[in-house]
């Protein structure tokens, strides 16, 4: 690990210190290491998911945290680094900082469902349409074609021991 104090061309270019500061590990460089661990450590918890995979991080990142950060530019707040593609590696043009809802609707596990020529998934389909979470996966479950699953209003139903009570 380097020090800031060390790398003053890397503290130039983000204006700040951009690596580690006597023991204190910038954002940047944690989704750096961390996506390092998931590649090519067999022990990390989530080897599996990546390296396991086949996914890895090109020559140019992975031997230089100073050509990531370059290419990568800092951590907006409340983002995490993310592959656009989910099978791709960790590479320039592969990667973004993202939010948590952006990376939820990246998950390779989401369904995804194309309708007048638009893919999306279940969770971005249900949020155009003001439908509840989990409506849109219920109804298709149910073998609703997905023109009536979207279009569909939500019925509102009383609970039947809320009509016991109220009787």
């Amino acid at each position: 690990m380097i020090c800031a104090c060390v790398s003053q061309s890397l503290r130039l270019l983000l204006g700040r210190y951009s690596i580690t500061l006597h023991g204190m590990e910038t954002p940047e460089h944690a989704a750096w290491r961390y996506a390092l661990a998931r590649c090519y450590c067999q022990g990390a918890g989530n080897y599996k998911y990546y390296g396991g995979r086949g996914i890895t991080m090109c020559e140019r990142w992975r031997n230089d945290f100073a050509a990531f950060l370059a290419d990568m530019g800092p951590r907006p707040p409340r983002t995490t680094l993310d592959r656009i593609d989910s099978d791709g590696n960790y590479e320039p043009g592969n990667c973004r900082w993202a939010d948590k809802r952006t990376q939820q609707n990246n998950c390779r596990s989401n369904r995804r469902v194309s309708w007048h020529g638009w893919t999306m998934t279940l969770a971005e389909w249900e949020r155009l349409y003001g439908l509840n979470p989990s409506v849109l996966s219920t109804r298709l479950r149910l073998g609703w074609p997905i023109e009536k699953a979207l279009t569909t209003k939500v019925r509102r139903c009383i609970h039947r021991s809320a009509k016991r009570r109220h009787a």
